[in-house]
């Protein structure tokens, strides 16, 4: 089998909100993205990575927002998973 098609072109454009509850660390961030140009092949993942506190390494949350399994252009994550390893993020960082 021999297919015409091409890399799909990277991601543009990010979006991220904060869905704040009574507790700071309670909240959710919800990640949204615009699907790339696919380039005339489906686009079966994603590799979606958080920077920690560093800024240095990035990790992906295979539990939460796993790139292989999303369907959609989206997920939500909670705010607890940023500020425990490996991210160690602090509220507002």
């Amino acid at each position: 089998m021999i297919k015409a098609a091409g890399v799909p072109f990277t991601i543009e454009s990010i979006v991220t909100s904060y869905n704040q509850v009574d507790n700071q660390l309670d909240g959710k961030v919800l990640i949204q993205w615009t699907a790339p140009d696919s380039n005339f092949d489906a686009i079966t993942s994603y590799d979606i990575q958080i920077y920690d506190k560093t800024g240095l390494n990035s990790y992906p949350d295979l539990v939460n927002c796993n790139g292989a399994a999303i369907r959609n252009t989206s997920c939500v994550i909670p705010m607890q998973t940023f500020t425990s390893a490996p991210f160690n993020l602090a509220f507002n960082d």
